[in-house]
């Protein structure tokens, strides 16, 4: 049997003891033993360390870890063991290897991971976890986002107002931390942005009004001036579901008079309905509806929780506008 490197054992623990004797001698019961055996909490820790030392390995020994790893990335049906094999997968260089782990990555329990395997034996970078959030979706964006979150890299925080907003439902976590952390208002307060960062603010606008720990909207200071140079590049800006999603989302959240925002003491009074009224002439156009039905028919491009309130709001400011409907609230005593 080929000796581990010198210390392994002591270093990284009887896990990778077990695991580069199954490497030496794999068979179906030993990895079978071997899977059942490991919690793949300790390799995202203790593997990058381990392929550090793989330098004195034979290139032979090195390969036979990849076959496994690829084996078990590629062929287990237990997600606690695809992570064993996306960890192994670290040792390869090979360009196939790591669009695989890309590929793994779009789940998002599979982020962290595939983010140690692309690093190899070093940590990951803000620059690798952009590169994997450009190729992940859904879920597994969502979580590559939240790694990236309070980062001061300018091509970054681009990135994040762009597309941080678009990172399926987890996004309503973070997405004041986008707002504040990467200066959205600054980044509108432009004569012309482009169309990537007018659906971001859209996208963002929309998460900030429906936040699911309770409007963020409420408590933002830059709201005001957020919504309104926002509504201004949508005068001028081409239409899509995320400014649609921005427009629909404000109304709504102005159209509600929560204790929250009555105790905030953050919007001035009267600037909420006075946008509000704004957005609804934007809703008036007739574009939006075909832009809706266009999204709904693009399966699994939205959630489908969004997709019904975006609709729900837009049916209602189209038949009864801002502030009508406020009006008649009021006269029916709701508020």
């Amino acid at each position: 049997e080929p000796p581990l490197a010198e210390g392994v054992g002591d270093q990284v623990g009887d896990h990778d003891v077990a695991l580069t004797r199954v490497i030496d001698h794999p068979s179906t019961s030993s990895v079978a033993a071997l899977l059942s055996g490991l919690d793949p909490m300790w390799l995202p820790e203790t593997l990058p360390r381990l392929a550090a030392r793989l330098t004195d390995w034979p290139d032979e020994r090195r390969e036979r870890a990849v076959r496994l790893g690829r084996w078990i990335a590629t062929r287990s049906t237990r997600r606690d063991d695809v992570k064993i094999g996306i960890s192994l997968l670290a040792l390869s260089s090979d360009v196939a290897d790591q669009e695989l782990v890309r590929t793994l990555a779009r789940h998002g329990e599979f982020v962290h991971y595939a983010l140690h395997a692309l690093a190899g034996a070093g940590p990951p970078t803000e620059d690798l976890a952009l590169d994997l959030a450009r190729h992940a979706r859904g879920s597994g964006r969502a979580a590559v986002v939240m790694t990236l979150l309070g980062t001061e890299d300018p091509e970054i925080q681009a990135w994040l107002l762009r597309e941080g907003g678009r990172a399926g439902c987890a996004a309503l976590e973070f997405g004041q931390q986008i707002v504040e952390s990467c200066n959205l208002a600054a980044a509108l307060d432009a004569p012309g942005i482009e169309d990537a960062l007018l659906r971001g603010a859209g996208a963002l606008v929309d998460i900030l009004c429906v936040e699911s720990r309770g409007p963020s909207m409420c408590r933002l200071e830059e709201g005001p001036a957020i919504v309104e140079r926002f509504l201004g590049h949508v005068e001028r800006g081409p239409p899509s579901f995320d400014v649609c999603a921005g427009l629909t989302g404000f109304c709504d959240w102005a159209g509600r008079t929560t204790w929250e925002r009555q105790r905030a003491h953050v919007w001035p009074p009267g600037a909420a309905s006075r946008l509000a009224r704004r957005a609804a002439r934007l809703l008036q156009a007739p574009h939006w509806e075909e832009i809706i039905e266009r999204a709904s028919a693009v399966e699994r491009a939205y959630s489908s929780d969004r997709l019904a309130r975006v609709k729900k709001t837009y049916t209602t400011e189209r038949d009864c506008p801002w502030p009508w409907r406020r009006v008649i609230d009021l006269l029916r005593g709701r508020h």
